[in-house]
């Protein structure tokens, strides 16, 4: 339980770095060999997955995070974790939400995530984590 309840963590942190635009802690997330694939390609280790969010091809500004201004966030759900040893696989979804006209958070995208973690120097990082689109597709 443990385990799960790190790697749930580790789940949720995912989703805060990257609303928060902190890359550098969201890099760390991965580990060492870890790769990020999905609609930006793919991205080998902490470093190179840093630097696939702070490029302009993301999308994302870099601007640093305003909590009194929050423009959009990822609702992380329906996380379900399977450990064996020092490995893992989890699967989950996500929806992301902009702020619409009326300031009101409107749903523009979702889709799932496909994980592999591994335990790295005593810590849970994701070895593989692919992120699909289901609507839109």
């Amino acid at each position: 339980m443990e385990d799960q309840q790190q790697i749930h963590d580790l789940l949720i942190e995912y989703g805060h770095d990257l609303d928060t635009r902190d890359y550098v802690a969201y890099g760390k997330l991965f580990a060492r060999n870890g790769t990020w694939d999905g609609s930006l390609g793919l991205h080998k280790g902490p470093e190179d997955i840093t630097s696939m969010l702070a490029h302009p091809q993301s999308g994302r500004t870099p601007a640093p995070f305003d909590p009194k201004n929050v423009q959009s966030f990822h609702l992380m759900t329906n996380f379900a974790i399977h450990v064996d040893g020092d490995r893992a696989t989890a699967r989950s979804k996500w929806t992301f939400f902009t702020k619409g006209a009326d300031n009101k958070p409107v749903p523009n995208l979702s889709g799932h995530y496909q994980d592999t973690l591994i335990r790295e120097d005593g810590q849970w990082k994701f070895l593989s984590r692919v992120a699909l689109h289901d609507i839109p597709s």
